[in-house]
């Protein structure tokens, strides 16, 4: 398991590096136009707030000494641990759900749900062997990740549901990658019945969440596919230098001959 974790975390930080100098090419504006690692769109770590990305860090210590604590059969410390998770968890997600409707809103949402994924997948590898106590532990763990990111997608502004496309699209893969996970430890791990049923009921709370989470990454792509190509009906009707009747999008006195799209 701990070869596990130090891969998982290595690849993690892999990702996180290897997606920042796209980050901080991308121009202003919405966040659904930046080029990056997922479907064209990005994640800038300097946009996540310091309130959220502390408790994040904090989150993620936590988890790592709750996986020790198991590894040895430590069935306290796991459960100290676990509870600090959770805790630190929460208050990450309070801080981004704040941020909802900021600049930073669709960045801080993408890093908790980060953070979310990978508690929800250590958790789920855990069980293999626990005893009672530390299933219990696992368990409330487990569902205080599953339900926070099903109510951080609730809190997504539906008037800016293209800016949080691409946290969309992640979740949805990581959604799918846990529900894997969980099939593979009900197939191949020794549970317990009560493990057993924590994770066949967590395997319904991921299906009913990639349920609600998928619409709103097609329907992000979607609109922004429908803009473009009203877009380039617009410019095709009006004569050069001069704008359609809904005017500049940026709120300017369009004194400027060509439109210049918002990125």
């Amino acid at each position: 398991m701990r070869i596990r974790r130090t891969l998982t975390a290595a690849l993690l930080g892999a990702s996180l590096v290897a997606a920042a100098p796209t980050a901080a090419t991308a121009g202003p504006g919405h966040h659904g136009g930046r080029g990056g690692d997922r479907a064209g769109q990005s994640f800038d770590r300097s946009e996540v707030p310091s309130r959220v990305a502390s408790r994040l860090k904090r989150a993620n210590r936590a988890l790592d000494r709750a996986s020790d604590a198991v590894d040895d059969g430590n069935a306290t410390g796991a459960a100290s641990a676990l509870k600090s998770v959770r805790t630190n968890l929460s208050a990450a997600l309070k801080a981004a759900k704040r941020r909802a409707s900021s600049d930073n809103g669709p960045d801080s949402f993408y890093a908790v749900a980060s953070g979310q994924h990978r508690v929800i997948d250590e958790v789920v590898s855990l069980y293999d062997g626990a005893d009672d106590a530390t299933v219990a532990a696992l368990t409330d763990t487990l569902n205080a990740a599953i339900d926070g990111r099903d109510d951080l997608i609730a809190t997504i502004p539906s008037g800016s549901q293209g800016d949080y496309a691409f946290v969309a699209e992640a979740i949805d893969e990581d959604v799918t990658g846990e529900i894997e996970a969980i099939d593979e430890a009900l197939s191949d791990d020794t549970l317990s019945a009560d493990a057993q049923s924590a994770l066949t009921a967590a395997r319904a709370k991921l299906v009913a969440t990639q349920s609600a989470v998928q619409p709103l990454a097609a329907g992000s792509s979607q609109t922004a596919a429908g803009d473009d190509e009203s877009g380039a009906a617009r410019d095709e009707d009006c004569p050069r230098g001069e704008r359609g009747p809904r005017g500049p999008r940026d709120g300017s006195d369009g004194s400027s001959q060509q439109e210049v799209p918002q990125t």
